[in-house]
């Protein structure tokens, strides 16, 4: 077996240095603690300096005889002397215990917390006479015992044993199977012993460890360790007894909750803590040792154990830490109504935190006779909030069919989750629903729906309805929802009150975040609102916003990244677009088109023709069904422009004229009719169509802007359109690339600036024009230094490739000339680009016919 940490050198060392040359220590650890061997050590140091050593031990069985700690100095008259009161008989002893140790000599005292009265007032008596002596001891709570230590000096001569670390515990295994162990064995071991040398000496002599040193075994029921424990339990008092069951069933050492689950006062728990650590049962922080805890599980009765477990979760609802018992409980298997109804509670401690585990107490009360009904509900309600709509769906809508009545918590969850599959009018239908029930104010939930999906006389019907039943005074959240609806309603008429409303809401949630699930934020709403009024800086604001604040809580917080990634990248901040783009995680199918809008979005503006094909293919399904509504308008706008860019309109136009039928209805808002024109412009623009490019210039004119900001975006259409058509002036191309920046629209006044270079006929104006385009490309950081290289920077390949390019020939056309691969074209044009330091094509043909 391997040699005691207790008795290696550096702990000699300190404890030899706490005794100093006077020799007075007290050394203070529980059972197993190592103290014996300790007192082994020092003993054999002091003989090695030939100093004498006598030694002392009081012995449990015989606290009750006087004197008997000291037969190893006195002889059997002595001992019956001290029996009978003979105070001159205590004097010739307690002179030659002073002997003993005085002139070199040390009194060597052992388990002093089992030193019968006399032994131990001889004792006292020696140490305040200035004898030399160690004594080592439990931290026992006997008042005669703490005399003695404090008669043996001060703090600086006691030596707590603190629990082994890893580093002790490896020498130990190494030493007993005679291999540096693994380092997981080690840990185990630590974990069951607590760093306790008795405890992990007998995990190793019990064969806790394979000969090999493999991980540890399980407890023999029939072995050592469990008779051991059973041993340390049948030694103590009944309450210390009771005590370390229940810590066994899986109570904390929390003396208000353990001393009402165990019937006993708190004194006497905190007494019995107490008697249960200096056992050696439990840490130094009151935990149970591992091994301790284990061994409980085959000694314990069940029945005994359960109802133990019963206790202590039925006096849970009088104290806090209701999550701590409650993970200790379904560790240790408890079962029963009080135990369901704890993790019903439990639940609520930890859902904000860690949603998955609160569903699953949720669950698990649900098995032990919980009433299903309203903790399905609530396990739909975590796991809407936590994003997780199909679960959350799935839930709600079983608590619907079962209710067999309105269950308005229910239809708002079913509701939410709905919207975020795309669903908006279904869950319209059960917003709606809400108005005969007794939270008729919810009902306001539809109106932001409706009016996004172009049911507009329906939508004041139902604000009216709402509105009329509101209770007085208005609760805060029913004005959220109120402002919410209102500011929706407001941007069909009257848009410069839009976004005050919004506001408004967004301030309310800020400030008393609301528990109700949401379909949507104030805050995402308002983002809406800001973009399609032109003001990306507040949209970004907002968004931010809503980000810091969790507004909606875990079920939103996926859309308001892509919210603000989306703003990003609209005003040119491209690498934060990435970033929202790669930490968000979406799983509802609004947000996973959000998404997948992005990628496309920022793939077109950095020329990643691939990476645009492929966000396409990935949004093609998310389209199919799509029910058209203006909370997705820009995402789709983006799509059609990527679909007209990869000469694919065809299978965008319907998700386009859907989106106009909208507008149709709601009597074309200029706020959302301007928006959806633009991108209409932009997509003709995109697949290069001239004609088209035209009409959809003169439908941007004809809207009067609902944003002074937004008031130049007519005159931009028509220098667009007429640069597509081949009709550039330089001037105009000017005056609009400026427009656009000042709206936060550089990349598009760059590219405008690029389509219009090409078409130029004069160098010096094209180099000009190129010349700001790069100008407003460094205000998006995306320019390549260098600027515009000679042509002459390129191979004799690249210049046939650049040839082929100028003439407008396709990738494959140019591969047919030149005998090789389109592939192999796509590589050198790109090589081309890079030389010239063109970020698109339009600037790449540009430089070549400035060089011509």
């Amino acid at each position: 077996m391997g040699a005691d940490p207790a008795a290696s050198t550096p702990l000699v060392d300190r404890a030899l240095a706490h005794a100093g040359v006077a020799a007075r220590l007290v050394v203070l650890g529980g059972a197993g603690a190592g103290k014996t061997t300790l007192l082994d050590a020092l003993a054999a140091r002091w003989h090695d300096d030939d100093r004498p050593v006598t030694r002392l031990a009081g012995r449990r069985l015989e606290a009750s005889c006087p004197g008997w700690a000291l037969d190893a100095v006195l002889d059997p008259a002595e001992l019956a002397g001290l029996g009978s009161g003979d105070l001159a008989a205590e004097r010739r002893v307690l002179d030659r215990l002073v002997a003993l140790g005085g002139k070199g000599g040390v009194l060597v005292v052992d388990n002093g917390q089992w030193l019968d009265r006399c032994s131990l007032r001889l004792l006292s008596g020696a140490a305040e006479r200035r004898a030399a002596m160690v004594l080592a001891a439990r931290p026992a709570g006997r008042a005669d015992l703490a005399g003695l230590v404090e008669a043996l000096g001060d703090e600086g001569t006691m030596l707590p044993l603190a629990p082994l670390g890893s580093d002790e515990v490896a020498r130990m295994v190494e030493d007993a199977v005679g291999r540096v162990p693994d380092p997981a064995l080690v840990s185990s071991l630590l974990d069951r012993s607590a760093g306790i040398p008795g405890w992990l000496v007998r995990l190793l002599a019990a064969g806790g460890v394979g000969a090999g040193g493999e991980r540890p075994r399980p407890l023999d029921p029939a072995g050592s360790l469990v008779a051991r424990v059973r041993a340390a339990l049948d030694q103590l008092s009944e309450a210390a007894r009771v005590v370390v069951v229940a810590l066994g069933a899986g109570a904390a050492a929390d003396g208000g909750l353990l001393a009402d689950a165990v019937g006993l006062p708190p004194a006497e728990v905190a007494a019995a803590l107490d008697e249960a650590t200096a056992a050696g049962l439990l840490t130094p922080g009151r935990e149970l040792v591992g091994v301790v805890a284990e061994a409980l599980e085959v000694l314990v009765p069940p029945p005994e154990r359960l109802e133990l477990q019963s206790q202590l979760a039925a006096a849970a609802f009088e104290h806090p830490g209701k999550a701590t018992l409650a993970a200790r409980l379904v560790a240790g298997g408890a079962t029963g109504d009080a135990t369901a109804r704890l993790l019903a509670a439990a639940a609520e401690e930890v859902v904000d935190v860690d949603p998955a585990l609160a569903c699953r107490w949720l669950v698990r009360a649900a098995e032990l006779g919980g009433d299903p009904g309203p903790l399905a509900l609530r396990r739909a309600e975590v796991a809407a909030g936590a994003g997780d709509l199909t679960t959350a769906l799935r839930l709600a809508a079983s608590v619907e069919a079962g209710s067999g009545r309105c269950c308005p918590s229910a239809l708002v969850v079913t509701a939410a989750a709905l919207v975020g599959r795309g669903l908006w009018a279904r869950a319209v239908e059960r917003y709606v629903a809400l108005l005969d029930s007794d939270t008729p104010e919810r009902a306001l939930l539809a109106v932001p729906l409706l009016v996004a999906g172009g049911r507009l006389e329906q939508a004041h019907e139902l604000d009216d309805a709402a509105r009329a039943r509101l209770p007085q005074p208005v609760p805060l959240l029913t004005e959220v929802l109120a402002q919410c609806a209102a500011g929706m309603l407001a941007s069909i008429h009257c848009p410069a009150e839009a976004l005050d409303a919004l506001l408004e809401a967004v301030q309310l949630v800020e400030a008393d975040p609301p528990t109700l699930l949401l379909p949507d934020s104030p805050h995402a709403l308002a983002v809406l609102v800001a973009s399609a009024w032109g003001d990306l800086v507040v949209a970004d604001q907002l968004a931010g916003r809503a980000i810091n604040a969790s507004a909606g809580g875990g079920a939103l917080h996926t859309r308001h990244q892509l919210l603000s990634g989306w703003v990003a990248m609209r005003g040119g901040r491209w690498a934060v677009a990435e970033d929202m783009l790669a930490v968000a995680d979406p799983s509802s199918k609004r947000d996973q088109l959000v998404a997948v809008a992005l990628d496309a979005a920022l793939a077109r503006r950095t020329g990643d023709v691939g990476r645009l094909a492929g966000a396409w293919d990935r949004a093609q399904p998310m389209l199919l069904g799509w029910h058209a509504e203006l909370g997705l308008l820009e995402p789709v706008g983006e799509l059609a422009v990527a679909a007209a860019r990869l000469g694919q309109w065809e299978r965008m136009a319907p998700v386009a004229r859907e989106l106009g039928a909208v507008l149709d209805r709601l009597g074309r808002p200029p706020l959302w009719d301007l928006l959806l024109r633009w991108y209409g412009l932009q997509a003709a623009i995109a697949a290069d169509d001239g004609a088209a490019a035209v009409r959809r210039a003169e439908d941007v004119d004809r809207i009067e802007p609902a944003s002074p900001r937004l008031a130049a975006l007519g005159g931009i259409a028509r220098v667009w359109a007429a640069t597509v058509q081949g009709r550039a002036d330089a001037g105009a191309l000017r005056w609009a690339a400026s427009e656009l920046q000042a709206l936060g629209l550089a990349w598009e006044g760059s590219r405008l600036l690029g389509a219009g270079a090409i078409r130029l006929t004069d160098a010096a104006v094209t180099r000009s024009l190129l010349e700001q385009a790069r100008s407003l490309r460094d205000e998006l950081g995306m320019s390549t230094p260098g600027a515009l290289a000679d042509v002459s920077a390129l191979s004799d390949r690249e210049c046939q490739v650049a040839e082929g390019v100028a003439e407008g020939l396709t990738y494959k056309e140019i591969g047919e000339r030149l005998y090789i691969s389109p592939k192999t074209v796509e590589h050198h044009v790109a090589r081309i680009r890079q030389k010239l330091g063109a970020s698109t094509r339009a600037e790449m043909l540009a430089a070549l016919r400035s060089s011509g």
